[in-house]
């Protein structure tokens, strides 16, 4: 638990107290658990960062790392600058959310959407 950020959740915690972000975190802590690392696996998380402390998401940032390196992919959907400065590649969606979003308006890795005028996260990431 505590390399996916979470050293600060006790044992027996009430399920409702556990945000969607942690409970995705408590899945990848189980599958971590396992000792065997799978190769060629793909883990999709939904705002894993959420609730995170900086120092914390700097971790779980170290954790999807690995995961890559040991030949997984990770896909994660994130609104915090820090990840997606740290992802190998982006595709934004949008232009806005709901009904007025699921459009493609900018792929490519950090530094080609933050000089990307069409990008808005770009921005964010200069």
């Amino acid at each position: 638990m505590k390399k996916v950020g979470m050293g600060y959740i006790k044992l027996g915690q009430k399920t409702p107290t556990i945000s969607g972000g942690e409970s995705q975190r408590i899945k990848l802590a189980k599958e971590l658990s396992k000792g065997q690392h799978a190769k060629d696996s793909v883990y999709i998380l939904d705002e894993p960062t959420t609730g995170l402390s900086f120092y914390d998401s700097e971790k779980l940032m170290d954790l999807m790392q690995s995961l890559v390196d040991m030949g997984n992919t990770v896909i994660v959907t994130e609104h915090d600058p820090y990840v997606l400065s740290n992802c190998d590649y982006l595709i934004e969606m949008g232009v806005g959310g709901g009904s007025d979003g699921g459009n493609v308006i900018a792929t490519g890795t950090p530094k080609e959407l933050a000089n990307n005028p069409n990008s808005i996260i770009g921005r964010y990431l200069k």
